[in-house]
């Protein structure tokens, strides 16, 4: 990747919909990352919950992606 130093970190986001009861329209949305410096067998045993997000639709992913992203940036 263009313009990286070796002290910077990447990572990968994921986010997937899991109901919190079957009875429910609420869902819980995790949003979890991992660092791809990382081995590949790392990475799974290391995965990071960055936050959760709970409703009864889907997110709004820039709300939810943001405060995460600027709270990266700030480090």
């Amino acid at each position: 990747m263009e313009g990286l130093t070796p002290a910077d970190l990447t990572f990968t986001l994921n986010t997937d919909e899991s109901p919190v009861l079957k009875s429910s329209k609420t869902s819980v949305w995790p949003l979890q990352f991992t660092l791809n410096e990382l081995p590949p067998t790392a990475r799974l045993k290391h995965r990071v919950l960055a936050g959760l997000w709970l409703a009864t639709t889907h997110p709004n992913m820039q709300a939810f992606l943001s405060r995460f992203i600027a709270g990266v940036n700030a480090m």
